[in-house]
């Protein structure tokens, strides 16, 4: 056998058989923030629709190999049935229609594919894996040719997006490095690298002057650190890792300055400003209407409330930015409490899972993804939450915990076996194949 024809067979050996559903499934997380930039200019297509398309061929290849999604995909199917009371919406047409119709299929996509595309373990691997690649590749981007904002500063941004979708992409990097950085399950030296790609994430993400993902990032590293079994023995070690990190990237900030700094450390510092105080009277004015319309008033109709109509920039997409709330003004009650419930319930199972590396970035994400949505973006804008709202169902549970419930043999190993094998993420080593 000639030399390239070994090369090939052992990257079909490290690669794992379905690797193309979950990249995917994670590039689709950020779809729209990537699809405008120069540098996928060559992509024939609407990017968003072409990984949609891939994310859906690749549930029915996994329904046929692996089976029936697990029982509690009911979860998301009963949600989206709930969601249709918002759809009987007389104004269908400009943001409102766009948004039913993003709804109902890509978020829809989103929200159902982990069932079939994240139940393996190399597949959840390949996931996070991704998201951290995207993360680094924004970051080199940004370092070599940074989007300008304006000409009176110089925060930097993706060129084709925001900052906000910007400094996501970077802080779920962040995220998914300063776990691994304080969970074991690898050597020393690659724990230590995990931890400067993260603090180099955090530097890159601040020249973005985006407030929000930063108090995401905290909270989901507070909640790692008090409440994962992954975490269990080693709690003040983590809490020092983790505040050591902070203290160099921020001091590293302060020293760099720049525009993005000021913004975030204005935020620490209790500032307000304009952009913070809008969001408040949107808030405000969406928890009034609320109490008076307990059958919703329609989605996207945000912008029909009184006095709203002021704020919009030339088009009439509107919304509270708070994802539950957005829910229950425009779907209804009923609807709000069931997203509650549903998130809730995630987040709990998502801390019990968080036993190994990988479940605990899991867990990370989706307290990351959760507080985003809470302050910023609408219920399409935050399709990585409704992602990793259902992989918290198909993440097995610690053996104690486990209920076996008759599933291919394949998505009932063990999560305890990554811990021992993992050695990294798909980044900067092989994966076993299957």
């Amino acid at each position: 056998m000639n030399t390239r024809a070994l090369r090939v067979a052992a990257i079909r050996k490290a690669v794992p058989k379905g690797w193309i559903g979950p990249v995917a499934l994670a590039l689709l997380a950020y779809a729209g923030a990537i699809k405008n930039s120069p540098l996928l200019a060559w992509v024939p297509i609407d990017l968003t629709m072409l990984l949609a398309v891939i994310v859906v061929a690749a549930i029915l290849h996994s329904g046929l190999s692996l089976g029936p999604p697990p029982p509690s995909i009911v979860w998301p199917l009963s949600l989206f049935a709930i969601f249709l009371l918002g759809a009987f919406n007389p104004q269908l047409s400009g943001y409102p229609f766009s948004k039913i119709l993003a709804l109902f299929t890509f978020t829809a996509v989103a929200v159902i594919a982990p069932f079939f595309l994240l139940r393996t373990e190399d597949q959840r691997r390949l996931f996070v894996g991704t998201l951290a690649a995207l993360a680094l590749s924004v970051a080199v981007v940004i370092f070599v040719n940074p989007g300008a904002v304006g000409s009176s500063t110089n925060v930097v941004t993706l060129e084709g997006t925001n900052t906000i979708s910007t400094a996501r992409m970077l802080a779920t990097g962040v995220v998914i490095f300063i776990v691994l950085a304080m969970v074991g399950g690898s050597r020393t030296q690659r724990r230590f690298g995990y931890g400067v790609l993260g603090a180099v994430l955090v530097l890159s993400a601040l020249s973005t002057g985006s407030r929000g993902p930063f108090l995401a990032v905290g909270i989901a590293v507070f909640a790692i650190i008090v409440s994962a079994p992954a975490l269990r023995a080693n709690r003040l070690p983590a809490l020092l890792t983790s505040g050591l990190l902070a203290i160099v990237a921020l001091l590293a900030a302060s020293a760099s300055g720049g525009d993005g700094v000021s913004r975030v450390f204005g935020l620490l510092s209790g500032g307000v400003d304009n952009s913070v105080r809008v969001r408040g009277i949107f808030l405000g004015e969406a928890i009034g209407k609320v109490v008076e319309t307990p059958l919703g008033i329609g989605w996207g109709n945000f912008i029909q409330l009184s006095d709203m109509s002021l704020y919009a920039r030339g088009g009439d997409r509107l919304y509270p930015h708070n994802v539950i709330v957005e829910i229950t003004l425009e779907a209804g009650w009923i609807a709000g409490i069931v997203v509650a419930a549903f998130m809730v319930a995630s987040v709990l199972r998502a801390r019990r899972a968080a036993a190994t590396p990988v479940p605990a970035v899991l867990f990370g994400l989706l307290i990351f993804a959760v507080v985003n949505a809470l302050t910023s973006g609408d219920v399409n804008d935050n399709r990585s939450m409704w992602m990793l709202l259902s992989a918290a169902w198909v993440v097995p549970l610690p053996p104690a915990q486990k209920l076996h419930s008759g599933l291919h043999p394949a998505l009932l190993r063990s999560d305890r076996l990554l811990a021992r094998d993992l050695g990294s993420l798909p980044l900067n080593a092989p994966l076993s194949g299957r």
